[in-house]
């Protein structure tokens, strides 16, 4: 059974954090969301808007979400 998407996101998120060796407090900065917004982010608690990806896949300056052929 496939994960719901937003746990994936969260996955991917967390993974990306851990590939560039940041913290939660530098995506926090880079993103200019709170801390507890991005632990929600980071527990699959949220449901994000386009805008809010976009706005992490720049934080992270990687993309999150590969969409198109």
């Amino acid at each position: 059974m496939t994960k719901p998407l937003k746990n994936q996101v969260a996955d991917r998120i967390r993974g990306i954090l851990e590939e560039k060796g940041l913290k939660q407090q530098d995506l926090v900065r880079a993103s200019g969301f709170s801390k507890s917004y991005i632990s929600l982010v980071l527990s699959a608690q949220k449901n994000l808007t386009l805008e809010t990806l976009e706005i992490l896949e720049k934080a992270l300056k990687t993309p999150i979400l590969h969409i198109g052929k």
